[in-house]
């Protein structure tokens, strides 16, 4: 270990040398180069997650998702919500009876 700090040492001479010869005697001996900044890599924060669900909770799929802030279907034929009028029980109904009453 220690060979290996001796020979840093003549490395760092020899570097501090060169500097003086390129950039004349204001260089100081005790100029060495650090480490470099440390800068943020690249990519998803891990602080945020997916969407705005809390961790805890499940994960919906799409079908649950978009009907949230939909409202339900209301029957244009008798009003009532949960289906529309083209699967209206009442509207069937109506329609059978004026067949049978016209045939």
């Amino acid at each position: 270990m220690d060979f290996h700090n001796q020979e840093m040492e003549k490395i760092k001479e020899i570097d501090i040398l060169e500097l003086r010869k390129e950039h004349g005697k204001d260089i100081l001996p005790n100029m060495i180069m650090g480490d470099p900044r440390i800068w943020q890599t690249k990519g998803r924060n891990p602080g945020k997650g997916k969407g705005n669900a809390p961790s805890d909770s499940r994960f919906k799929s799409g079908m649950e998702i978009s009907k949230e802030g939909k409202k339900p279907r209301m029957c244009k034929y008798c009003t009532l919500t949960g289906h529309d009028s083209r699967n209206c029980e009442e509207k069937k109904a109506d329609q059978l009876r004026a067949n049978n009453s016209n045939g």
